[in-house]
């Protein structure tokens, strides 16, 4: 289906993740009543606390599909503070923050891949992936009660999508009434669209002024969370992959009408979080660099030099290792230990004070679109 995968390599693993890891599908829901098409300028945004949900079943359901999906600046704040400290420069050991403490140190991660050799230009390759239809990533919100000030949770599930015209017509993908299936990769069960591998249960939507502009706050917010998507990269190639922390927040341009809603626009869409340096390496591992300008050691030093978060506690990990493979049984900057707890079996050792982490974080809108079911080899 992303035929992208196979031309960009190593952009698209971090690149698409970011984007919601998956791609997806939109859609509607027959049952509950219509909700408000309206926004107020007067709502706040909740935070969460002493929210009740009373009936999960009775909103509608309003999905949208990624119109544009472009990797963040942190020098222009666009990204969460992810570890919650603002690095300043000339740490030790970890790159500087952006303002405010914003972590997104993708942009820059890609770049210094690129001057090593590996050549690609990943926001180009994801606009001309969503034009084409072959990266269709959708953001299916369930039980919205209110556009301007809903009192309980919105959730919101992700999924990858597959056009459902017959022939695939991408062209009317993105007028805000496109219809598309559900890919069952995104799915735990190939047969039920409510087990999605990328979920947000507790979504806040509050229709906000004050959001406005602020692009870590929004109408919409969910996360922190942890997903896991598997992705087929180089035609054949299974990428399991883990963002950690992940947060996503929009605005509202214009409110979905009807059920299932239509014709609505998100604005200001930021997801973001991070991927452990172990996750990342063993992803990269498995592409073929065959002909390449790069080679798979100066990958892992250039993920190690830009890891920009110290996450996991210093310690034994769970990954055996020898001395003399340490590069490839453990993550970047990681070294190999005796555990005399384990017999004086060598495991990989996490140090103090090293970068473990690199943070992502990527840009969207999103127009309204139809969920029309769930994709089969036999559907027309």
């Amino acid at each position: 289906m992303m035929h992208w995968w196979k031309t960009v390599g190593l952009a698209a693993i971090f690149a698409a993740l970011v984007g919601l890891g998956t791609a997806a599908s939109c859609g509607g829901d027959d049952s509950g009543a219509d909700a408000a098409d309206t926004p107020t300028d007067d709502a706040t945004t909740d935070d969460g606390g002493g929210r009740v949900e009373s009936n999960p079943t009775d909103g509608v359901r309003a999905d949208f599909v990624i119109s544009s999906l472009r990797i963040g600046n942190q020098d222009d704040g666009e990204g969460f503070n992810l570890d919650g400290q603002n690095t300043p420069a000339g740490h030790p050991y970890l790159p500087q923050d952006g303002p405010g403490g914003v972590d997104n140190q993708l942009g820059s991660l890609l770049h210094e891949l690129y001057e090593a050799g590996l050549d690609f230009d990943a926001d180009a390759d994801i606009a001309r992936s969503i034009e084409s239809g072959d990266l269709i990533i959708i953001l299916s919100h369930r039980d919205v009660d209110s556009w301007t000030s809903d009192p309980g949770w919105v959730p919101l599930f992700g999924y990858a999508g597959k056009d459902a015209d017959d022939p695939e017509d991408p062209t009317n993908n993105l007028t805000g009434t496109g219809r598309f299936l559900i890919d069952p990769q995104s799915l735990t069960d190939p047969t039920d669209e409510d087990t999605a591998l990328i979920s947000f249960p507790q979504g806040i939507l509050n229709d906000t002024t004050a959001a406005d502009g602020n692009l870590q706050r929004g109408d919409f917010e969910a996360g922190p969370s942890l997903f896991a998507v598997d992705l087929t990269v180089q035609d054949d190639r299974q990428l399991h992959l883990e963002m950690n922390g992940t947060r996503i927040v929009w605005d509202l341009e214009t409110a979905p009408a009807g059920n299932p809603g239509l014709n609505g626009r998100i604005r200001n869409g930021l997801i973001g979080g991070y991927i452990l340096l172990g996750d990342a390496a063993r992803a990269i591992a498995r592409l073929d660099l065959a002909g390449s300008d790069i080679d798979i050691n100066t990958i892992r030093n250039i993920l190690q030099g830009q890891a920009d978060m110290d996450v996991v506690p210093e310690g034994f990990t769970d990954d055996p290792c020898t001395v003399a493979t340490t590069q490839t049984d453990c993550a970047p900057g990681q070294g190999c230990e005796a555990d005399a707890t384990r017999g004086g079996a060598y495991y990989c050792w996490e140090y103090d004070g090293v970068g473990d982490a690199i943070s992502v974080g990527l840009v969207f809108t999103a127009v309204s679109c139809e969920t029309v079911g769930i994709y089969t080899e036999t559907t027309p």
